[in-house]
């Protein structure tokens, strides 16, 4: 049982550096420069009909504040170390609840957290100001990102001190930025494997269910939320071990244009009667790739990059916290499968994995989906329009990758045989003796 917070120290209120767990207080305001503001595009935004929410489109989260960030992959390439199970990460200390200093004395991360949940077990109220050192237990734990992309508490004189100052088509940024990661230390989900997979995703989600229950409280009833992996440097990733994000948007302004266009699709698709999830053969199975209990994996017919995958439940779920107990034990064994499948044909292992949900508060028709994309680098056409170049065919790619998860599912079952047979061996062996 975790220790009594009288026992467990803490940062004082006052000496919570600006923006730091998105604090902003009369204690470490200053001036505008580095207050993070959700900035909308006026020429590629507008206003949403018959909706209390007022806009969609592109809009920019500007947060100098993540300039703070460590860059352990920087590190790692300026001092090479090969990572192991002992390497210090910058979440170590948040995990054991204890500092971690490199060999030339300074401070790899921070014992000091806001934690959510340590599990699916809540911890501090989301809209906490106490970070302390926690001790932990659980076997993946949910926390608030340190140096996030938008305010999480700030005082209210001081909020319409800002607000009055704001320039056009900006407001504050407001919102909850959360970290989820694995007790165990890992780079992706091959590595992480099928049981701290589904430990880091009923983290994620009791975390996030948290969140917008407690922003409800607050009023703030119509709540984006866009859960999504880095990992590796190359699309984004500062620390190594893999963890999850989220971002909760609790601006209640509107939401981006690519969920609009979800939403508008899915919308259509109601009216028809007609899930595109639930029913399409995807190029008559030509662009499937495997079939579970309750997942589907296939290529996308519009891929933004190479070996563009997408992944849904075969039922129909609106959010990810609606997943059964079985639902998410089978995504749990499928995520890592397909990182290895993808490893094995060479793809690029620099992904993200976007979880692409029902914002929260909307009553919308949805079908929840994965998608996994590889890191490529992107040309100016492409930059210019909602549209991408792609040099390998869906067919092509589900073809290949139909073959790679067929070896990972024989290298499994013979690793499964061989150990099964071991201990009769050496009964044999013992007897012959």
């Amino acid at each position: 049982m975790p220790p009594p917070k009288s026992f467990e120290p803490k940062i004082e209120f006052e000496q919570i550096p600006f923006m730091h767990w998105g604090i902003i207080s009369h204690f470490n305001f200053s001036n505008l420069r580095n207050v993070p503001v959700k900035r909308w595009d006026p020429l590629s935004s507008t206003a949403l009909e018959f909706s209390t929410m007022k806009q969609y489109g592109h809009y920019t989260y500007i947060s100098p504040v993540r300039a703070e960030r460590v860059d352990q992959y920087k590190t790692r390439q300026e001092r090479p170390v090969e990572p192991h199970p002992d390497f210090i990460d910058a979440f170590k200390g948040t995990l054991d609840g204890r500092d971690y200093f490199d060999e030339y004395g300074k401070k790899i991360g921070d014992a000091f957290s806001i934690t959510i949940c340590d599990g699916e077990n809540r911890v501090d109220e989301p809209f906490s100001v106490d970070p302390r050192i926690r001790q932990t237990h659980e076997r993946a734990i949910t926390f608030i990102n340190k140096y996030p992309a938008m305010v999480r508490v700030i005082e209210p004189e001081i909020k319409t001190y800002i607000e009055r100052l704001l320039e056009e088509n900006s407001k504050l940024a407001y919102g909850v930025n959360l970290i989820t990661t694995s007790r165990e230390y890992g780079e992706n989900l091959a590595q992480l494997g099928p049981a701290n997979t589904k430990a880091l995703f009923k983290s994620l989600f009791a975390g996030i269910k948290y969140v917008v229950e407690e922003s409800n409280k607050k009023g703030i009833l119509l709540i984006p939320v866009s859960p999504f992996f880095n990992i590796g440097h190359k699309v984004g990733g500062s620390v190594p071990r893999l963890h999850a994000q989220a971002y909760i948007d609790l601006s209640q302004d509107g939401h981006g244009a690519r969920m609009e266009n979800m939403l508008k699709s899915f919308g259509a698709m109601q009216k028809s009667g007609n899930c595109h999830l639930c029913n399409s053969t995807h190029d008559d199975g030509r662009r499937a790739i495997e079939r579970s209990d309750y997942w589907l994996l296939f290529a996308t017919g519009s891929p933004i990059r190479n070996f563009h995958l997408r992944l849904t439940p075969r039922a129909h779920v609106q959010r990810f916290d609606d997943l059964s107990e079985e639902q998410l034990e089978d995504l749990s064994n499928f995520l890592p499968n397909i990182s290895k499948a993808l490893n094995a044909e060479g793809v690029e292992p620099n992904r993200n994995v976007i979880l692409n949900t029902c914002p929260y508060g909307y009553h919308s028709y949805f079908h929840i989906f994965l998608d996994i994309i590889p890191y490529e680098t992107v040309g100016g056409a492409e930059m210019a329009d909602d549209m991408r170049v792609i040099r390998t065919s869906p067919h092509v790619v589900a073809e290949q990758m139909r073959k790679a998860m067929k070896r990972v599912h024989d290298a499994d079952d013979a690793q499964f045989l061989q150990a099964s047979t071991e201990p009769e061996q050496g009964m044999d062996q013992a007897e012959s003796r």
